[in-house]
C-alpha cells in the first residue's frame, strides 16, 4: 500500500483470516516486531480509515482494542521469554547468569 508521503507500506498477511478486528489490530500493535517501525502518525494513518470504515457495524471497535493491548502486550512477552535460546537449545541457564 501508499502512505499519504509517498512511501510504500507492507502488510504482512501470512496469519490473515476471519478474527475479530480488535483482536486483529491490538495484535499488529503489540507484535514483537513492530517496535517501532510506525510511529503514531504512521499508525493514525492505518486506523483512523480503519475504524470509520467499521464504525456503523462495530461502534465498540476502538474500546476493544484498548482492551486487547494489555493482554497482547503479555502474549508477546511470554513468546519472547519461551523462544530465548536456553529454551530452544533445552540448556539450563547456569546460577547467577541472566
Amino acid at each position: 500500500m501508499q502512505r499519504t508521503n509517498g512511501d510504500l507500506a507492507f502488510v504482512d498477511w501470512e496469519d490473515a483470516g476471519l478474527r475479530d478486528p480488535a483482536r486483529q489490530v491490538g495484535d499488529m500493535l503489540m507484535h514483537a516486531n513492530q517496535e517501532d517501525l510506525l510511529g503514531p502518525t504512521e499508525w493514525g494513518e492505518f486506523l483512523n480509515p480503519f475504524y470509520a470504515a467499521l464504525k456503523d457495524s462495530d461502534p465498540d471497535l476502538q474500546d476493544r482494542v484498548q482492551l486487547t493491548l494489555p493482554l497482547f502486550c503479555i502474549f508477546w512477552l511470554n513468546i519472547i521469554k519461551w523462544l530465548s535460546p536456553a529454551n530452544i537449545c533445552q540448556v539450563p541457564i547456569p546460577p547467577g547468569i541472566k
